[in-house]
């Protein structure tokens, strides 16, 4: 299993911190916190979510040659 210490130095690397603006029901806005750890070895990500959950997705390549992204996104 993967330490939270790991984690901490991995996000500090390889990852964003940000506040997502959305509306509300009421048509008032809310902010929502969205950690995001990007990085192209899936295994690492897939222990990241077992242990915090999340969606992991691919987005895709910017140039044919470059190696397949792969994002985390953990909000609330």
């Amino acid at each position: 299993m993967i330490s939270d210490e790991y984690i901490a130095g991995f996000l500090d690397a390889d990852g964003s911190v940000s506040l997502q603006k959305e509306r509300s029901h009421l048509e008032e806005w809310n902010r929502k916190p969205v950690v995001e750890f990007y990085n192209t070895d899936m295994d690492i990500l897939q222990q990241i979510q077992v242990k915090y959950g999340g969606d992991l997705r691919q987005p895709k390549k910017q140039k044919k040659h470059h190696t397949q992204p792969n994002v985390l996104r953990l909000t609330n």
